[in-house]
């Protein structure tokens, strides 16, 4: 039996892009619409595909479907889904700019100080980078 109350917290964040939820929603509409007879006879047909059908031409795995890696990246560090509008892209960018500024721990030790000016300059070429794509 514990005496003592120890906890252990997880925080986990799933990023999934616009693109990857509107595709699966898509499949399972197409293979499904809606009956839950259909959902069985489907299910049977394709022998354990819960309904989907992967083998389409707008599948993850295909040529068509494309994730820029630099692009990626900058959205990654504006805390972004792939894809998301220049709306989210600023809101996001003066949050993160307002939670990194190196004024901010000035009052800090010199490592911490350089690490939040270099998360802080990170933050802003990304943004200016997106922002720069976007205008394109």
């Amino acid at each position: 039996m514990l005496k003592r109350k120890s906890f252990l917290f997880f925080n986990l964040k799933f990023t999934y892009s616009k693109n990857f939820l509107t595709i699966l929603f898509n499949e399972f509409i197409n293979n499904n619409s809606g009956d839950s007879q259909n959902w069985e006879e489907s299910s049977n047909k394709n022998n354990n595909n819960y309904g989907f059908n992967f083998n389409r031409a707008n599948s993850f795995n295909s040529a068509s479907y494309y994730q820029d890696p630099t692009l990626l990246q900058h959205y990654n560090v504006l805390e972004l889904s792939y894809g998301a509008k220049f709306e989210d892209i600023k809101g996001s960018y003066r949050r993160l700019a307002k939670m990194y500024h190196p004024d901010r721990v000035m009052h800090k030790n010199e490592t911490i100080i350089n690490l939040y000016t270099k998360k802080f300059q990170e933050i802003h070429n990304s943004y200016q980078y997106l922002k720069e794509y976007l205008k394109e």
